[in-house]
């Protein structure tokens, strides 16, 4: 959970994307912080990190870079599925959903970097 809301503190730094793009990285990331203060987990020590990483895309080839961040993103958040799979669904039935979800909606955002040519940059 570190790791992804680390990702979505990213995310919601790197305005150029699209905004129904940047609206659902803002969801993801209010999901995450509910998820964190909940279980009381802190923060990771990484986090200023992915910020400036987050900001920086905005200089770079912006589609390019949510092309792979997203595809990546997409394989973790897949691993996750998998590992809770294994573990006990019934017990993590609302993670699974959520995890499932988000996962669908950054596919969404790598699909938006094909339509608009990321390949190409």
């Amino acid at each position: 959970m570190r790791v992804d809301h680390a990702g979505e503190c990213g995310a919601s730094q790197y305005a150029g994307q699209m905004a129904d793009m940047w609206d659902q990285e803002k969801k993801h990331l209010s999901k995450f912080n509910e998820i964190l203060a909940e279980n009381r987990l802190r923060l990771t020590v990484l986090l200023p990190l992915w910020n400036i990483a987050g900001f920086a895309l905005d200089f770079e080839g912006p589609m390019a870079c949510t092309l792979a961040v997203e595809e990546s993103i997409s394989e973790h958040y897949n691993s996750q599925i998998k590992a809770l799979m294994k573990r006990d669904p019934e017990k993590y039935t609302q993670l699974l959903q959520m995890i499932k979800e988000f996962r669908d909606e950054e596919m969404e955002h790598h699909d938006i970097g094909l339509e608009h040519d990321a390949e190409s940059t």
